[in-house]
């Protein structure tokens, strides 16, 4: 079991009529995650982050936004399955699949010219890859690389995608007492 606070920085820029706006909010976001150990070669993971993106009152003409906010909570299931080296049993890789529950943040319209900030939602799958590598005998080396698709599915209103692709790479460490 895992949970912790992690810093989180949302951020945009966008231009209209030549008038620009850099957007940029840092919050602090909760994280639960539990791993369920099947065998040294496969896992499955519960993964919930909840916070709350906001947004300050501005204009741009002839657009005014808001000061509003709103909740963001992303939920996914996650499998994973390591081939694990000879020599070191921390020192493992393997693919991975996760199915999830994902919201983003965006500003929407409340009229014609107001936006306040609001959020999307959409049922997400993603495929990834696994590495882990022990540096010290209570220090791991973590990365992941992967590809999520938005489906579309669980998109409601005139916030709504059709699908998505996003990209990502995560590298971290573990340590351990």
């Amino acid at each position: 079991v895992q949970a912790s606070l992690m810093p989180i920085n949302i951020s945009s820029k966008w231009d209209f009529n030549n008038q620009q706006l850099n957007y940029s909010s840092k919050i602090m976001g909760y994280n639960f995650r539990y791993r369920l150990l099947i065998t040294p070669q496969s896992e499955v993971e519960f993964d919930a982050t909840h916070y709350k993106a906001a947004v300050e009152s501005v204009s741009i003409a002839p657009f005014a936004i808001q000061k509003s906010d709103t909740t963001i909570t992303n939920y996914s299931i996650r499998y994973n399955h390591f081939w694990i080296a000879q020599n070191n049993f921390y020192h493992r890789w393997g693919p991975g699949a996760e199915i999830g529950y994902a919201s983003f943040p965006l500003l929407d319209f409340v009229d014609n010219s107001t936006l306040k900030m609001s959020k999307v939602t959409d049922l997400v799958l993603g495929l990834y890859l696994n590495y882990s590598y022990p540096l010290l005998p209570s220090w791991l080396f973590l990365g992941k690389a992967g590809l999520n698709y938005g489906t579309g599915v669980g998109n409601e209103g005139r916030l709504s995608t059709e699908s998505n692709f996003s990209y990502y790479i995560d590298v971290g460490s573990k340590w351990s007492v």
